[in-house]
């Protein structure tokens, strides 16, 4: 079928392209063993903790190899091709009895490189004993290369891919939430704030027919009372859209106004411990630390169940540490394939300040969360 070993390895290149780490390990090790007569074949990776985890097996109905933990260190220290023709006699005797289990009349055992780092093997096998013709070891070796390669990329697409389909999910979920925000808006503008003044501009009107200093005084004192109520939630609604407080009171004034407002709303105790003050911020990392806390607190008061948070935010080195715990419900972390709109921008803005993002929960026992971001450096 191929008219040089160079047409293959050029076949397995294009065989590679665009598939799924699953799809590259079976492809490939498809065409290997016909290309090479074998009669039954693998593809394990090393995971996290070094433990060999299958990718393909062909057939597919082939019994994974189950290896031992030293046997499995040899193959993590493999750095040539090692070909079998004859079973076991040529394998180091301390693992011929565990080789000779898997019934085998020859193996060859090939390496996964990448970037000259072992992240699996490839094996092949033969009923009967095989001869192995001139650079069969060469071959393979590259064919390892390519298949350690293209699972690299693979893996780097797919990862891609997931974060792709992320900020998707999120741009979808940011333009509802803008959507809903506007709403919530209009609704405040028109149901309080346009209530209060058509209540007061009606009352006004009817003074004006009044002719009892008494009574005119009293009304006036209501609508008084009325005005100053209707400044309130005029600023409360303008502090959610920017909080001009930051600029005149600064973040920490600013952070414990809005927990003073939580607590009374939602009868949850709330711990705040801070420096004194803090100077080393810039007006962007004032405003994403005084967001999250926003954030933190509606998720608090709208999912978590809870009755008392703590936050601890201080300097560290070049950092500012941020952690705020809550005694709720917690989160199924394993379970949850998604992370929710506010934690996901949350996420992304701490990012873009070149800082850290962390959640800890478990169900039950209430979450953490816990940010990063560098800060300039006290001089001195």
């Amino acid at each position: 079928m191929f008219v040089s070993k160079l047409d293959f390895l050029r076949y397995l290149t294009n065989r590679i392209a665009g598939k799924d780490e699953v799809g590259v390990s079976t492809d490939f090790l498809r065409e290997v063993i016909t290309f090479f007569a074998a009669e039954e074949g693998a593809v394990y990776l090393f995971d996290s903790n070094d433990q060999l985890l299958p990718m393909a097996l062909y057939p597919e109905n082939m019994r994974g190899m189950r290896l031992s933990e030293d046997f499995s260190a040899y193959l993590a220290s493999l750095k040539q091709v090692a070909l079998f023709p004859d079973g076991v006699s040529h394998i180091d005797r301390k693992w011929q009895r565990e080789v000779s289990e898997l019934g085998f009349g020859a193996i060859a055992l090939v390496p996964l490189l990448k970037q000259k780092q072992i992240i699996g093997f490839m094996s092949l096998a033969w009923k009967e004993p095989h001869s192995f013709k001139a650079n069969d070891d060469n071959l393979l070796y590259t064919i390892g290369n390519l298949l350690g390669i293209g699972l690299f990329n693979a893996h780097l697409i797919g990862g891609l891919q997931v974060r792709e389909d992320e900020l998707q999910a999120m741009c979808r979920a940011l333009m509802k939430a803008k959507e809903e925000e506007a709403k919530r808006i209009s609704r405040e503008l028109h149901d309080e704030v346009g209530q209060d003044l058509t209540t007061i501009i009606l009352r006004l009107k009817m003074i004006l027919g009044q002719k009892d200093v008494e009574d005119i005084h009293d009304d006036v004192k209501d609508l008084l009372f009325m005005a100053r109520e209707t400044l309130t939630d005029v600023q409360r609604i303008a502090m959610n859209l920017r909080p001009s407080a930051l600029d005149n009171l600064g973040l920490l004034a600013s952070v414990n106004w809005q927990l003073e407002q939580f607590r009374a709303d939602n009868n949850i105790e709330v711990i705040f411990r801070h420096p004194h003050k803090l100077d080393d911020l810039t007006e962007e990392q004032e405003l994403l630390l005084y967001r999250v806390l926003l954030e933190i607190m509606t998720n608090v008061s709208r999912h978590a169940q809870a009755t008392k948070v703590v936050i601890d935010l201080w300097p560290e080195g070049d950092q500012l540490i941020l952690r705020a715990g809550d005694n709720g419900i917690g989160i199924d972390l394993a379970g949850s394939h998604t992370m929710g709109l506010g934690l996901m921008g949350m996420k992304e803005r701490i990012k873009e300040q070149n800082g850290a993002f962390r959640l800890n929960s478990e169900v039950g026992k209430g979450t953490t969360v816990m940010i990063s971001i560098p800060i300039k450096k006290p001089e001195g």
